[in-house]
């Protein structure tokens, strides 16, 4: 997706990263006690392939936001018991297909989502069209 791998340049060994969940969610809190994020990103290719994505952010929801990146390849099996610190960006690309499933499972769990992607500019987190936003 249009977002996924701003941040790969900064590893040297992307075969480094952990993928444990249990390390995932104690690097996870670690990080957020010591720099307060208002929010964290869950992305990176498919977020719905990992098989305990969902794990991930039911933890993460009680200590800050958490946006969650899909390209709407794949149909995730669940998608309730997350609390309004949730949103799920669903990209829109020619090989999203399940974007507008994603999109009823969302509504009917009451989980806030925004498109995202070529389509158009809407749905971006802080509101202004993608050529506005200011880069890192």
């Amino acid at each position: 997706c249009s977002n996924c791998a701003n941040l790969m340049p900064r590893y040297n060994n992307v075969n480094s990263i952990i993928y444990d969940i249990e390390s995932l969610k104690e690097s996870s809190l670690t990080a957020i006690k010591k720099f307060k994020p208002p929010y964290v990103n869950i992305l990176g290719g498919e977020t719905f392939l990992h098989p305990n994505w969902k794990e991930l952010v039911l933890f993460l929801q009680n200590y800050t936001n958490v946006f969650v990146y899909t390209n709407a390849t794949i149909l995730p099996k669940d998608l309730s018991g997350f609390n309004d610190r949730v949103t799920i960006l669903i990209e829109r690309y020619p090989k999203s297909k399940y974007t507008d499933e994603i999109a009823s499972m969302c509504e009917k769990n009451n989980v806030k989502h925004l498109p995202q992607g070529p389509a158009g500019n809407e749905g971006y987190r802080d509101g202004r069209p993608r050529d506005q936003r200011r880069r890192l």
